[in-house]
Formats: C-alpha cells, structure tokens, sequence
C-alpha cells in the first residue's frame, strides 16, 4: 500500500517515526507561507502586499490584520495589533492573549480567502467548538470583503477565464486546470495551490541541478540521497555530516535563482532546517 503524504498527520510524535538512515542527517526545506506569497503576487490586493510584499513591515501576521480591521475584534486587536506596522512581539501578543478570537480569525480568512460563504464559516466554526451566531459570520464575511478586494477581484478575472477557456483555466506557470462548474468557488484556490506547488517542482529541480553540477547526483551517490522528494509543497534530503552546510547553501542559492527566475513582486522564501528525523517539518 502506498504511503499517501498529504494526509500524514503533524503530530510531532508521529513523525518522529520517520527517522533518516544511521550516518545520516536530515535536510529539510519548506516554504514560508509560499500560497499567501503567490495569492499577494497574483491578486495585488493592498492588504497582503503590506503583509507578504516587498515594502513589509516585520513581525506581521495576517490573522491578527484581519481582526484588527474586523467590527467584532477591532476594539480588541488594535491597542495590540496595528495593521500594516506593528509592534514588535505584537502577533504573538494577540495569540496569547485571545487565542480563540484569532482561531475565528484565521478560519475565517482560510475559508473566505478561497470562496467560502458565510453560511460554511458559520458552520466549520461551530463544528471546532466555537459557538458563534449566523449574523456573527455575515459580518465577518462583509468585513473580509471589505478588507481583501484584491482577492474577490483575481477570482472575477479566473471566472471569466473559465468561462472563455470553456471549464479551464491556466495557473501562474501556465499549466491547464480543469474546474467543474459547481467547484468555481474554488478558482482561487486551485489557481493558487497548483500556482506554488509548480513552483516548489522548479526549486526541487534547481536543487538537483545543482548538486549534479556539485558532482553528488541524486540517486547515485553515497552522500546526498532523496528522502521525501516532495511533500506538500516541502522537500527532504539524507545528507551526510560532512556535506550539510553544502547542502545548506545549494538549497539557499537555489531558492535565490528561482526568485530570480519568476520575477515575482512577492520574493518566495525558504530555509533549510536539520534534524534526525521528519519532526522537524513541525520545529523549524
């Protein structure tokens, strides 16, 4: 039976069965936020290009900007929060001080920022035990609209490429991807998740690229070997001690080439991590 990645769980105790080969080192690499990224670049919407674009400011979190500009949450968020510059420790702050107003905050977004309405918000918010009322949703799906315009708009422009296409459409790189019409709610979310996932593709060849040009194909020699080649949009190396920091800068240089290569408004970024075992897709 095959092992099916995405659907592994991030328990840390669970992955720490997936251990590398004794002499070995674990070489990890995962994209920071890579779908949000990809969403500012293609939807320019002002509110994720002052989070995610090239004129941030540190330390923000786009869960704690959306119930900083929310009726409901605002009066909360923002003596802590200020949306678009805020101080430093503030997103963590308002974890720990409301930790469950940013879990609506954050269902809400994930769902309202790839189609959901109201009514489904409504219900996956009570189904995670936090009990709010239909007209509690509404207002969070108005004040998300009001909010993130950009996004409403990238999804009007994919719908109309839908319909000229005749039930497709064509994702950053190019690639077709066929959406029923009673899933075009989902455009944006397909445009986006096959958007960075592609992308992820070409920094893994990059990668193998380089290490072949290093002289340490992967496959073939007894020093650099593939563990999990590409895993939701994530990617694993068995590394020996002695060739780490090599595969370290290859991983740094080839997410500088691919940056280099898209051109994006929005840099993808990503850091390599090192372990023993895949719990550290959860540390790092």
């Amino acid at each position: 039976m095959a092992l099916n990645l995405l659907a592994m769980t991030k328990r840390k105790e669970f992955l720490q069965m997936f251990e590398v080969d004794p002499g070995y080192k674990l070489v990890y690499f995962d994209w920071s936020s890579i779908e949000p990224h990809c969403l500012a670049h293609y939807s320019q919407d002002p509110a994720l290009m002052s989070i995610y674009g090239p004129d941030a400011a540190p330390g923000q979190c786009i869960y704690a900007h959306f119930g900083a500009n929310t009726v409901a949450f605002g009066d909360k968020f923002r003596p802590i929060y200020e949306p678009g510059n805020p101080a430093s420790g503030a997103a963590a702050k308002i974890k720990a001080k409301y930790p469950v107003l940013r879990s609506i905050c954050k269902a809400a977004h994930l769902g309202l920022q790839y189609g959901a309405y109201a009514k489904r918000i409504y219900i996956e918010l009570n189904l995670m035990g936090i009990e709010i009322t239909m007209e509690e949703a509404l207002m969070l799906w108005r004040d998300w609209h009001r909010e993130f315009r950009g996004i409403r708009s990238l999804y009007r422009t994919l719908k109309a490429q839908w319909y000229q296409n005749g039930g497709y459409i064509l994702n950053g790189r190019g690639r077709p991807r066929t959406v029923r019409q009673k899933k075009m709610r989902d455009l944006v979310n397909e445009f986006i998740q096959s958007t960075a996932h592609d992308y992820h593709v070409m920094a893994a060849a990059i990668v193998t690229r380089r290490l072949e040009a290093a002289g340490f194909p992967l496959g073939d020699n007894p020093y650099v070997r593939p563990w999990f080649p590409d895993h939701h949009d994530a990617s694993a190396l068995q590394v020996h001690p002695d060739y780490v920091d090599m595969a370290c800068d290859i991983i740094r240089a080839s997410v500088v080439e691919l940056n280099d290569t898209l051109n994006l408004t929005v840099q993808l970024k990503a850091e390599p991590e090192v372990g023993t075992d895949y719990s550290i897709c959860v540390e790092g």
